[in-house]
């Protein structure tokens, strides 16, 4: 799992990459999080977003026009039960399979998550390496706001 941001282009991606990212805030969230959504549209590459509703409508309205290429999904939602997350992934696997590469951007853990809740969240980001390997190119950014 690397650490960091990754804004670079890459032109091969083999398998999984699942990276985590550190932000604190709004403004430094659209700075870690922004230019993999954007790298992802720029390349036509499908493109899954699942963080709770305040971080989603930050992230759609800064994107614009290009929010209409990403997918959004609620994690408050989603992720309420940190076992339904994979599933979800696998979904949009199994639906963009034949339009290669494709990334996600996942936020399993947010302010307000009870401790059992945090406790299934970390198990969950280990188990997504487990889940994935030797899958087709695919990258899964998961932000983590330090500030909580």
């Amino acid at each position: 799992m690397a650490v960091g941001t990754s804004t670079a282009v890459e032109d091969e991606l083999d398998g999984f990459r699942h990276e985590v990212v550190l932000y604190q805030g709004a403004t430094d969230l659209l700075r870690a999080v922004l230019p993999f959504i954007r790298e992802g549209v720029v390349r036509r590459e499908p493109v899954l977003v699942a963080m709770v509703p305040e971080r989603l409508d930050l992230l759609e309205q800064a994107l614009g026009a290009d929010a209409t290429r990403v997918d959004f999904v609620d994690m408050s939602e989603l992720g309420a039960n940190p076992a339904c997350i994979i599933p979800e992934w696998r979904r949009f696997l199994d639906d963009t399979r034949d339009l290669g590469p494709v990334r996600g951007v996942g936020e399993p853990v947010w302010l307000g998550r009870r401790e059992v809740e945090l406790d299934e969240a970390e198990l969950h980001e280990a188990l997504l390496n487990l889940a994935f390997d030797g899958e087709p190119s695919w990258r899964l950014l998961c932000p983590y706001d330090v500030s909580l």
